[in-house]
């Protein structure tokens, strides 16, 4: 007998379970009225998951409510989100269960969390005073294991351009490749919209 489209998606329910999301405000916000935000964010997470997660202790620096997490801690060995606001902490430890993921409530410029081989920052460098990058980048660099991968992403729209900021990081860093990101299409041209640096750390 051919099921209806209603009993598909009944069956589909219930291997689902009982599952709930939290968003805050701003994600909230997104989700209803500009979706597509969301799901740009997951495309950076999936480049920064199949570029630098399988078999690694994940760091991921500015975490907000752990959005994604559950993609840069997919195919890790352990996954850390650190996030400077309790009530987004809060409510990625309640969205995000497991003995892989973990989360913390701090102020992590300039703080160490122990030796990982990828640290992935997005959204973050736009949130911080251009005098403080290089405590950022200390930070950074003291909790890369000798192989490690630090993923930087940010809008740059505004402020620095990608060529300096590129340039920075090439002072700490073995090498850096720059990409940019139109939506979720990955491109090579990092001056438009948002840039996503991929750097090898410095032995």
């Amino acid at each position: 007998m051919i099921k209806t489209e209603k009993e598909y998606w009944d069956q589909a329910k219930e291997l689902l379970g009982n599952y709930e999301v939290t968003y805050d405000a701003n994600w909230k916000f997104d989700f209803i009225n500009d979706p597509k935000s969301l799901l740009f964010h997951l495309s950076r997470c999936k480049f920064a998951m199949r570029m630098a997660t399988k078999d690694r202790a994940v760091l991921e620096l500015g975490c907000e409510i752990g959005i994604g997490a559950s993609v840069l801690g997919e195919m890790a060995k352990s996954y850390l989100g650190v996030d400077r606001n309790p009530r987004d902490i809060e409510i990625a430890k309640k969205n995000i269960v497991g003995p892989k993921h973990s989360f913390l409530c701090d102020e992590y410029i300039g703080k160490k969390y122990g030796v990982f081989d990828s640290v992935i920052a997005f959204d973050v460098l736009n949130k911080i005073e251009s005098g403080r990058m290089r405590l950022f980048l200390d930070g950074v660099l003291s909790q890369l294991s000798s192989n490690g991968i630090f993923i930087l992403g940010l809008s740059v729209d505004g402020g620095c351009s990608a060529a300096e900021i590129g340039d920075k990081l090439r002072l700490n860093f073995f090498q850096v490749w720059t990409f940019g990101m139109n939506g979720e299409i990955l491109h090579t041209n990092p001056e438009n919209g948002y840039s996503i640096f991929l750097c090898c750390h410095k032995i």
